[in-house]
């Protein structure tokens, strides 16, 4: 399991006249990367440097600088997420240049501050393998099925036709005993029609 954003909040850190903002996102996989950063250009438009770094499993490690001076920026970023072993993570800072210059010392101190300050203001969850569950259950049973997978699951939807189709998600350790449950309560009637893997970010805020 690994641990990612669940809720992000930005955070806003002034250093001699230059404004830097930080914040963190959760990335699913590197292709969403550009989409993420069009995203933070487009909150925070007009900044002189958007620097960057995530990690992914399996080794890939990136970062920018963004037009700062060589590894003053981006590396101190990169090095926050390796040093708290965070994977599917885009750690980000804005900067808004004031007319006075840090210094390579300053840069790292500025960058690496900030990124310790959007880390520790994001709300943490964990990344846990779910399955996207499509049945049928008779129409007698629904709202004690319902009541059932209110306490246990996420994203449910219905759908009333001859027999009530249910659409929910629900973390794949937990859906043996649930589907059990649902049969039981129909007896044995419900269908299953779709089973679909994936991951899904349950919250951790203690962590």
């Amino acid at each position: 399991m690994y641990k990612v954003p669940f809720i992000s909040n930005s955070v806003s850190y002034d250093i001699k006249k230059s404004r830097f903002i930080g914040l963190t996102q959760h990335l699913s996989r590197m292709e969403q990367f550009h989409e993420l950063m069009a995203q933070t250009k487009s909150d925070w438009p007009g900044a002189t440097h958007y620097v960057w770094a995530y990690r992914l499993p399996n080794g890939i490690d990136k970062a920018s600088d963004d037009g700062e001076p060589h590894g003053t920026a981006g590396l101190p970023l990169l090095n926050l997420l390796s040093h708290r072993n965070l994977y599917h993570t885009v750690l980000t800072v804005v900067r808004y240049f004031g007319g006075i210059k840090l210094g390579h010392g300053g840069l790292v101190h500025a960058y690496q501050k900030v990124g310790q300050l959007a880390l520790d203001s994001t709300t943490w969850g964990v990344l846990v393998p779910a399955l996207d569950v499509k049945m049928t259950v008779p129409y007698h049973t629904y709202n004690m099925v319902k009541n059932v997978l209110d306490n246990q699951t996420t994203n449910f939807h219905a759908v009333f036709d001859t027999e009530v189709t249910l659409s929910f998600r629900v973390i794949e350790s937990q859906s043996n005993a649930l589907f059990n449950r649902i049969q039981q309560i129909t007896a044995g009637t419900a269908q299953l029609k779709l089973l679909n893997p994936l991951w899904d970010i349950m919250v951790n805020p203690t962590s």
